[in-house]
Parts: structure tokens; C-alpha cells; sequence
């Protein structure tokens, strides 16, 4: 049986694993945050296009910068950093959750997207 060989995990900036004990690979170099499905053997991208640029928060093909360490919570949905962000991934849409992509600290009392 043939199978297609996975991209190149270049720029592996953490690994972090599910309830289920999928794997996903935050990927700096290749702006995507990939799943390996323990079951099935499968690489899947479910965050990312591959852009090194920040189009905002929409569906999880969007273009990443640089994504960073990774966490779930107990509901299931990923948490991710990246170029002075947090991001939160649930039912395939991603969010900022905190930080405007600059650099720095906007205080305390404010809203947290407009902090950095």
C-alpha cells in the first residue's frame, strides 16, 4: 500500500497533545498548526494556510504568523500563541483572544484585545 508522505515538519515550535491523544504540532516556519491522528496515522493542518501573515480571526484556513506553544481546555478547544497573540481555535474558527500584534504592555483595567 502506497501513502502520501506528510510536508516536512520544519519549525516544530510545540507539540501538545488532546483528550483523545492526537498529537498537534505548532509549525513556526510553515505558519499551520497540524493534527496527527493517533488512530489513523493521518497529518491534517487545522490551522493555517501556510501564509506568513495575519488576516484576523475567521474559518481556520486563515493566515497564521508564527504560531506558538499550544493548550486545550476542558472543552476541547486550542489555545495558541503567536507574534504577540493569543488565539483560541473552536469549530474550526479561530479568534484573538488577547493582544493586538504589537509589542509591549496597554496596562491594566482595558479591554484584552487591545492589550499587547
Amino acid at each position: 500500500m502506497c501513502r502520501r508522505s506528510p510536508p516536512p515538519l520544519g519549525g516544530l515550535a510545540c507539540a501538545t497533545p488532546d483528550a483523545a491523544g492526537n498529537v498537534y504540532f505548532s509549525l513556526a516556519y510553515q505558519n499551520t498548526i497540524m493534527k496527527l491522528d493517533v488512530t489513523t496515522g493521518m497529518l491534517s493542518v487545522v490551522a493555517g494556510n501556510g501564509s506568513g501573515s495575519v488576516s484576523g480571526d475567521g474559518p481556520a484556513d486563515l493566515a497564521l504568523d508564527g504560531s506558538g506553544c499550544m493548550v486545550f481546555d476542558s472543552k476541547g478547544n486550542l489555545y495558541f500563541g503567536g507574534r504577540n497573540r493569543i488565539h483560541k481555535l473552536a469549530n474550526g474558527v479561530v479568534t484573538t483572544i488577547a493582544g493586538t500584534g504589537e509589542a509591549g504592555f496597554g496596562g491594566d483595567n482595558g479591554l484584552r484585545r487591545a492589550r499587547s
